[in-house]
C-alpha cells in the first residue's frame, strides 16, 4: 500500500527549484497534523481546562500549523503566477 502524502510535502514536490531554500513539515507538532486537528484544538482550547502551560504549547503549535499552512499557499501561488 502506497504511504499517504500530506499536502505540504506535495507543494514541495512541485516546487523543485525552491526544495533547497525551506522543508515545510508538520511533523514536529505532536497534536496537529491536519486542518481537522487545527479546528479540533482550537475548540479544545476554548471549551477545556488546559494549564496555562498546556495553552501555550497548543497555541504554538497552532501558529506553527498556520504558518506552515500559508507557505504552502504562498509557494503553490507563486508557481502559479509563473505560469501565465
Amino acid at each position: 500500500m502506497q504511504k499517504a502524502i500530506s499536502n505540504y510535502q506535495c507543494a514541495i514536490n512541485n516546487f523543485q527549484s525552491r526544495r533547497d531554500e525551506i522543508i515545510i513539515t508538520h511533523e514536529n507538532l505532536e497534536s496537529i497534523q491536519n486542518g481537522t486537528d487545527t479546528m479540533n484544538t482550537f475548540l479544545l482550547l476554548t471549551t477545556d481546562n488546559y494549564t496555562p502551560d498546556e495553552i501555550e504549547e497548543k497555541r504554538k503549535q497552532l501558529l506553527e500549523y498556520c504558518k506552515l499552512d500559508t507557505l504552502a499557499m504562498v509557494r503553490i501561488f507563486q508557481k502559479l503566477k509563473d505560469c501565465i
